[in-house]
């Protein structure tokens, strides 16, 4: 037997939006920008804003204003190509959110430090 629903009280038509949730600001907007072209999608997450290509997480964009530390675009990526990874941009380092130690997460420690390059 299913629930019965909550009964809303209906707004009038001045207060319609008052009601409806202003959707946060996307972070950091220049990289979906940026990747346009591979039709990402997003979803929240953790307080975060992740992007799939296809079927695959490949980045995370993070602006909280507390614990600022791990702001900025998350990298999926896995331990085998750090190395080359860092090669190519010295500042990336593993997130701090998830504890200390090797993540499958890196992040420049200054969203301008990073330069797309897309296929």
């Amino acid at each position: 037997m299913s629930k019965p629903r909550r009964v809303r009280p209906s707004l009038p038509l001045d207060d319609a939006c008052a009601g409806v949730q202003q959707r946060k600001a996307v972070p950091h907007q220049f990289v979906l920008d940026a990747i346009a072209a591979l039709s990402p999608t997003t979803y929240p997450m953790f307080g975060c804003l992740a992007v799939y290509v296809e079927d695959k997480i490949v980045l995370v964009l993070r602006d909280r204003r507390d614990k600022t530390a791990d702001n900025g675009v998350w990298l999926a990526t896995t331990e085998d190509h750090h190395d080359s990874l860092r090669r190519d941009f010295p500042s990336m380092r593993s997130i701090q959110v998830l504890g200390k130690g090797v993540t499958g997460w890196l992040v420049p420690r200054s969203c301008t430090t990073l330069t797309l390059r897309v296929p």
